[in-house]
């Protein structure tokens, strides 16, 4: 009797057993594919931010050598600049919260992700906002150096640009009793003729390209980044879910 009794005590644990290995085989998978999930995301935080510092970098190098004619409107490629080389150390705080199953590094990881994020929203905003002033802000710049013949700026401008004089073109220069200056047409005045297109124009169109591109590319990068954020959450909270039960159990 007492052997039976023992024998039916020996089974008990061993069919508890059995149902938490079945528990934690259905389990897994669904932890493991959340967590490669998040592992690609981490690549993929890693290659935005190549994609933010090269055309953060592109457009304030093109814009740079204008930036007397844009009046401190060369913010945005700058944060977005700044919010890529910020991304690397930010992908590295992912990999412990990863490997070590630290739900506490994640959260961490999906605030300063967040806090980035609206980073990269004010600099989309911004960059569609700056479109509508700049044209404006141009000419009074472009008219202010050929009223003061501060020529310095302007003469960069025509020389690189292939543009002549303010919002009338070489008629600016005509207008104020000015020859046209060898900027405005490097073939010679004489035989070729100045540029046609005024540099007001020619400054308004590349600032509105690179405005598109800076705004564009912070949008398509933070709709990725919100992604990441929900899954690092996601992840973060089965792992802190699961902390709490073994808690319990222990208990």
């Amino acid at each position: 009797m007492s052997q039976t009794g023992s024998r039916h005590e020996g089974q008990k644990p061993a069919q508890c057993k059995s149902h938490d290995a079945l528990n934690r085989s259905r389990q897994p998978p669904m932890q493991s594919a959340l967590k490669k999930a998040v592992g690609v995301f981490a690549a993929v935080l890693l290659m935005s931010a190549v994609a933010m510092i090269a055309v953060g970098s592109h457009w304030h190098g093109r814009l740079s050598p204008y930036s007397n004619f844009f009046t401190g409107r060369l913010g945005t490629p700058i944060i977005l600049i700044v919010m890529g080389v910020l991304s690397f150390p930010l992908a590295l705080l992912l990999v412990p919260g990863l490997r070590r199953d630290n739900y506490r590094a994640l959260y961490m990881f999906a605030g300063i992700l967040s806090c980035m994020i609206a980073c990269e929203i004010a600099a989309a905003v911004a960059s569609f906002e700056y479109r509508h002033v700049i044209g404006a802000a141009v000419r009074s710049v472009v008219v202010r150096d050929l009223d003061g013949c501060q020529g310095t700026g302007l003469e960069f401008a025509q020389r690189t640009l292939a543009c002549c004089g303010g919002p009338n073109g070489s008629h600016d220069y005509r207008a104020r009793g000015l020859a046209i200056p060898p900027s405005c047409c490097p073939r010679g005045c004489q035989g070729y003729g100045a540029h046609r297109a005024s540099c007001d124009y020619r400054l308004e169109g590349l600032f509105n390209r690179a405005m598109i591109d800076v705004g564009s590319t912070a949008i398509a990068l933070l709709c990725i980044r919100f992604m990441g954020v929900l899954l690092v959450c996601w992840q973060a909270h089965r792992l802190a879910t699961d902390n709490a039960l073994i808690y319990t159990v222990n208990q």
